[in-house]
């Protein structure tokens, strides 16, 4: 049971347990130790690491919900795979579920955002325009800055 990177969080998981880590990967294990699957849900940026700070199981079926460095909420099946990415206008420090699905990020600038499938919660389109326009500004200006950084002598 190796990780290349510091392990941020370990949650029981249907199968066993499941990890994430500094080096980008969430991991599910078995009970005995052996990993069944992983998936490089935070690949490293050019301007973030690939710190994953946060993990929880969404159903009984295994799969898990993740959060980084790179202001994403990532859904990863049971088998690995990123199914679904949701970006945030900054890093995101936790995550966790509710037993009705919702989900739930904590974020670096310092909200709490809630997630649902649910069309009786669902924002308007009015407020899903304007958070994807917040977002896109955010990373927009991530850059700026970052270029900026680069060009000092």
């Amino acid at each position: 049971m190796k990780s290349l990177g510091i392990i941020r969080r370990v949650k029981r998981h249907p199968l066993g347990f499941v990890t994430c880590a500094n080096d980008g990967f969430v991991k599910i294990w078995s009970r005995d130790g052996e990993c069944i699957s992983q998936a490089y849900a935070h690949p490293a940026q050019t301007d973030t690491d690939p710190f994953v700070y946060g993990v929880c199981v969404l159903n009984e079926a295994g799969d898990v919900a993740t959060v980084g460095e790179d202001a994403t909420l990532r859904i990863v099946s049971v088998r690995g795979e990123v199914v679904q990415t949701i970006p945030h206008p900054a890093p995101i420090r936790d995550v966790a579920v509710f037993p009705n699905g919702d989900i739930v990020t904590a974020t670096g600038d310092g909200i709490a955002r809630l997630w649902t499938t649910s069309s009786a919660r669902t924002a308007s389109d009015e407020k899903i325009a304007m958070y994807e326009e917040f977002v896109h500004l955010s990373t927009s200006a991530k850059f700026v800055l970052f270029f900026l950084a680069l060009m000092r002598p």
